[in-house]
């Protein structure tokens, strides 16, 4: 069983995932952009300037998602929990090349597989914004992603979005008890 905390930058996500970890609950371990940059040699910024590179990133970064969370959502007799749903990626894969007429198709193709391999969630967690002073200056695009993201979310899931509102913690006690 697979739940998943799901939310834009800052929103508390990885503060729920390691107080869950401390509690003894499995998470699933991922590998982020960070590590596809690594290995590709390359920076975001060269990734987001480039539309063919950032179709290859965005298609790397949705494969390992899914193949990491899918092992975990196949494992009935354990609840797993993981950051972010492949709702949000396609939120972040919109906002990078949505705009791109030319890759419209490859767009919705995208939409359709995350929408497709969401289905593996058992629950959704989506951790609602906190105060815009947490880690973004750019606090007009951060609205922007936790619109998109929650709107996506919400299209893509076959079970309700719990929306948790202005702190982490009271998702912490509705698991835990």
């Amino acid at each position: 069983m697979l739940f998943a905390i799901s939310g834009s930058q800052g929103s508390g996500k990885s503060t729920v995932i390691q107080t869950l970890k401390q509690k003894g609950f499995p998470i699933v371990k991922r590998k982020t952009s960070r590590s596809i940059l690594d290995e590709w040699g390359v920076t975001l910024s060269q990734v987001n300037n480039d539309r063919e590179i950032t179709v290859k990133f965005q298609d790397e970064i949705l494969d390992r998602k899914i193949a990491d969370d899918r092992a975990a959502s196949e494992d009935i007799s354990r609840i797993y929990f993981t950051e972010r749903t492949l709702a949000d990626f396609f939120t972040y894969a919109l906002i990078a090349i949505g705009k791109d007429n030319e890759y419209s198709d490859w767009v919705n193709d995208y939409f359709k597989r995350c929408c497709d391999a969401q289905l593996m969630y058992s629950h959704n967690f989506y951790l609602n914004v906190l105060p815009l002073n947490v880690r973004t200056l750019f606090k007009t695009f951060r609205l922007l992603i936790t619109f998109l993201n929650f709107d996506i979310s919400y299209h893509c899931s076959h079970v309700a979005l719990l929306k948790i509102s202005s702190s982490s913690q009271p998702i912490l006690c509705i698991i835990i008890k």
